[in-house]
């Protein structure tokens, strides 16, 4: 209220000065919505003071031979010409929200991209050091398993954990998911601007059901074998040529290693809600692309994956 009651005494300021305190003000410091109704009952009392100082004004005496140029008797504003000013600041207050909005998202969408790219690169930096095995196919003890998710376990012998070394474990004992070498910086690596509900230190892993052997992560990866995998019953591959287990097989160029979460289960329930209105992936060859989140959403888990990889038959 305090801000309010000193914008409103501006208006009694030379015109230059008024406008450009409304301008900064109201825009930076007050609800567009508000303004309307505040200001308006407010101008109503306002207007009184605003004519009279106005019609008492005078100016010192100006020009040639001490002639006084003083306007006397001038009328202040009208309370129609206070409401203009209102509602124009009004509107450009809402223009100015809604451009920052679009620009803040845009920045994230970026920022986010870039996580992804970071993270499939990172991910065949690793398997160029592992004779072209990716770390993104899920190990259990010596079998591979089809799965995808944003759960990444350090009980299991090799998984996206790979890429770190166990400096990072929280564990109290040794796991034999990490590696050897840090191809990321950090654990910061598997956060993205876009799950904000996220809560962890720097550098540190957001335990899922506060269990140091689980982390929760804001992307989901894809453990693709290129063959029938382990569980029971085993499973096929969801298409032919759609595996991430090396670079060296057959596989499709186009397979999915990470992207955003890609239903509302994981989006919400377990990382507390995703803010971006694209689903962004990273495949096996570093290529980014970018979804719809209404379109990934609507379609059935194993096309998911399908449509992020370009193998979804229309």
């Amino acid at each position: 209220m305090r801000g309010l009651l000193t914008c409103l005494r501006q208006a009694a300021a030379p015109p230059t000065s008024r406008l450009k305190y409304y301008v900064t003000k109201v825009i930076v410091e007050m609800n567009v919505f508000k303004i309307l109704t505040m200001l308006v009952p407010a101008a109503h009392k306002l207007l009184p003071a605003v004519q009279s100082q106005a019609s008492t004004r005078r100016s010192e005496p100006v020009g040639h031979f001490g002639r006084d140029w003083s306007v006397r008797g001038r009328a202040g504003f009208s309370l129609i010409e206070l409401l203009v000013v209102i509602a124009v600041v009004a509107v450009l207050a809402a223009l100015v929200v809604a451009v920052t909005g679009n620009v803040r998202q845009s920045a994230d969408q970026v920022k986010n991209a870039e996580k992804l790219r970071n993270l499939g690169l990172a991910s065949l930096a690793y398997a160029s050091d592992n004779n072209g095995r990716l770390p993104l196919t899920v190990m259990v003890g010596t079998g591979a398993r089809m799965t995808q998710g944003p759960v990444l376990y350090n009980t299991q012998s090799i998984n996206a954990l790979s890429m770190l070394t166990n400096q990072w474990d929280d564990a109290a004992e040794d796991r034999p998911v990490w590696g050897m070498s840090d191809y990321l910086e950090g654990p910061d690596a598997f956060y993205g601007p876009l799950t904000p509900n996220l809560e962890r230190e720097a550098n540190r892993f957001h335990y899922y059901n506060d269990s140091p052997i689980a982390y929760l992560i804001s992307y989901i990866y894809y453990s693709l074998p290129g063959g029938v995998d382990t569980t029971n019953p085993p499973r096929s591959p969801l298409a032919p040529g759609l595996s991430n287990d090396s670079v060296n097989s057959a596989g499709i160029s186009t397979t999915p290693l990470f992207s955003d979460p890609t239903s509302t289960s994981w989006a919400d329930n377990l990382m507390g809600g995703f803010t971006g209105d694209k689903i962004t992936v990273v495949r096996m060859d570093g290529s980014i692309a970018s979804f719809d989140r209404s379109y990934i959403y609507s379609l059935a888990s194993n096309d998911k994956v399908r449509a992020l990889g370009d193998v979804l038959e229309d």
